[in-house]
């Protein structure tokens, strides 16, 4: 039996999804293939995955960015792959994108089993009824799902897909090498010497998106504004990523004069710990945000969390008081006062720490691999007699 992952291109959350189910699936004599269409995304500015690994990964256009792909090529690359490796069932990122219909398309025509991997929530952005009822009849399509959490499973059922048929923890990292990394950092401050903004030893919120208007960091650095005015002492201010807004979000510090801002730039996966091991919390502030994978690494790494309520995330992940706080991502007052709170108070923040690390340990990739296989199993007892079944 053989099973296909597939997702735009790869990066190190996919590639830690994929070990851990291929080691849960090869005890079951489960071949599993990752297959990436293209090389890289102008999305994220991973470094080009080249992982020693015994996981075959295919790419559909090597060395080529997803976005400079045409449709129609996109749909033959990837049925002359599939029909190469034949799989039982593909596993497929989303429902909108070209490659994904593609792997949709192959999946009917071929009478193989199609699981959905989705993020996406009711609120995401406004929803409009005829779309809505296209989004129903590419769901219908496919056999079960695995999902984010609570509000993306929602999401799907309103969708039209029956609740017995979607698993969560789609959205996991590698919660261990978060935490292992993070420790080190922590223990030797040498390792962090020549990283932008980490020379200075000061206590910092650290925040890490894409530099686009829906992650809302015109507002964060206004609420941290108002924090530092009634706290002319208190914590820096480090916001890693990088993206169209940079230049008007630099100007606006300069010309507010918002002192101890550092920008470092977008950082590659073996440099997040050392920016996460010395902070002390992790603000999120995004207006909308399907998921929010930098919060499971902070969470890993054992900060408390500050983040928008509209964050994916947030519902299943932070507890009120327990492990940080929730705000209004619209409201700068708010936001300040949840930085102001959390940096006041040493001893709590440490017991929110840890509460970050227990309810993180429930999200790993090892909880993904096991849903996955329970969505395959779900979605073969669907029952559909246009589909082939396997055992």
């Amino acid at each position: 039996m053989k099973i296909v992952i597939c997702w735009p291109s790869f990066g190190p959350y996919h590639l830690a999804r994929l070990q851990a189910s291929f080691d849960f699936l090869s005890s079951k004599g489960i071949e599993l293939i990752g297959l990436a269409t293209a090389s890289s995304s102008e999305t994220y500015k991973w470094k080009t995955v080249n992982k020693d690994t015994e996981i075959e990964l295919r790419v559909a256009f090597p060395n080529c960015s997803y976005f400079k792909i045409l449709p129609g090529e996109m749909k033959r690359a990837i049925h002359s792959i599939l029909d190469e490796i034949n799989p039982n069932a593909v596993v497929i990122s989303g429902y909108s994108l070209k490659d994904s219909q593609a792997a949709m398309a192959w999946c009917l025509s071929r009478r193989r089993l199609a699981i959905l991997m989705s993020e996406s929530k009711a609120d995401d952005s406004p929803r409009h009824p005829i779309k809505e009822l296209f989004k129903r009849y590419l769901i219908s399509k496919f056999d079960a799902a695995i999902c984010g959490g609570t509000p993306h499973l929602g999401y799907l059922e309103q969708l039209g897909m029956p609740s017995e048929r979607i698993f969560q923890k789609y959205d996991v990292v590698d919660n261990k090498y978060f935490e292992l990394e993070s420790a080190l950092h922590r223990a030797d401050k040498s390792l962090s010497i020549g990283l932008p903004g980490l020379d200075d030893r000061r206590t910092y919120f650290l925040a890490s998106s894409r530099f686009i208007k829906r992650k809302n960091l015109p507002r964060l650095f206004q609420a941290y504004k108002i924090y530092r005015n009634r706290q002319p002492d208190g914590w820096r201010l480090i916001v890693m990523g990088s993206g169209e807004e940079e230049t008007k979000l630099k100007r606006m510090i300069s010309e507010e004069a918002i002192p101890d801002v550092v920008f470092p730039g977008f950082r590659q996966i073996n440099e997040l710990p050392a920016y996460y091991a010395h902070a002390g919390a992790f603000v999120h502030p995004a207006l909308n945000e399907q998921w929010g994978l930098v919060v499971n690494e902070a969470m890993a790494c054992g900060l408390p969390i500050l983040s928008a309520a509209s964050v994916g995330c947030a519902y299943d992940l932070i507890k009120e008081g327990e492990n940080g706080f929730k705000f209004n991502p619209e409201n700068v007052t708010e936001m300040a006062q949840a930085m102001e709170r959390t940096a006041s108070n040493s001893t709590a923040r440490d017991v929110m720490g840890h509460r970050s690390r227990e309810i993180i340990s429930d999200w790993t990739p090892q909880h993904f691999a096991k849903n996955l296989w329970k969505a395959i199993l779900a979605g073969q007892n669907r029952g559909n007699p246009q589909k082939e079944i396997f055992t």
